[in-house]
């Protein structure tokens, strides 16, 4: 067992046992751009043959550290999660980051999770879901900077928006870089009187209450 009272977020992939996927190694090495730990606790119990004991009669594999500041690059092509502020888990051969807050485009996060179930799996699997608040403004930059863009043929790009709302979002985005094209995402997003401009050619909506659903190749308002 181990504790630190310091630790920077973007050397974690270093302590990461090479038995793990080089991967996912690789991974958290691209991803956490940045960030910091005040605490951070190491269990290692067992023999190192069953590692990283999946069965836990067999031992334990438990790293916690709360993180603050974090910048998350998590996946190529998708906005970048800012000032996380949360706790990272990685026990048997998964990881789990359970944010407290954070910023995506301007949006405010709260109870948001990004794990990665399995980093030795043959097809390593990044799930997110969570909740973001702030400007419809930066929903539809999110839309605009992310995969979804291409596949709704840039429907939003012409989309103005005043008001505020909030995102229910869920992502499940492939690691490796060639499957990036089979990423699911499930969103919706509900506004209050809000002003909508959806084409420069016609007149604006004003108090508009309703919610956008969306996936990887359709939306609905």
């Amino acid at each position: 067992s181990a504790a630190l009272t310091r630790a920077d977020a973007r050397a974690v992939w270093r302590y990461m046992p090479h038995v793990v996927h080089v991967d996912a190694r690789d991974w958290l090495r691209d991803s956490l751009l940045a960030g910091a730990s005040s605490e951070a606790k190491l269990t290692l119990k067992g023999n190192l043959a069953h590692f990283p004991f999946l069965d836990k009669r067999q031992g334990q594999f438990l790293a916690t550290v709360k993180a603050h500041d974090v910048t998350l690059d998590y996946a190529p092509g998708w906005p970048i999660i800012t000032g996380i502020h949360g706790n990272v888990r990685f026990e048997g051969a998964g990881m789990t980051l359970d944010v407290e807050r954070g910023l995506i485009l301007g949006a405010q996060l709260a109870a948001t999770r990004a794990e990665i179930p399995d980093f030795d799996a043959p097809l390593r699997i990044l799930h997110v879901e969570g909740r973001a608040e702030g400007p419809t403004s930066a929903f539809l930059k999110f839309i605009e900077l992310s995969p979804v863009a291409d596949r709704i043929d840039h429907f939003t790009e012409d989309m103005r928006a005043s008001g505020n709302g909030h995102l229910d979002l869920g992502l499940v985005i492939p690691l490796d870089e060639s499957k990036l094209g089979d990423s699911k995402i499930d969103g919706s997003y509900k506004f209050v009187n809000n002003e909508v401009t959806i084409d420069s050619a016609l007149p604006p909506l004003k108090q508009v209450n309703g919610s956008v659903q969306f996936s990887g190749s359709d939306l609905q308002v």
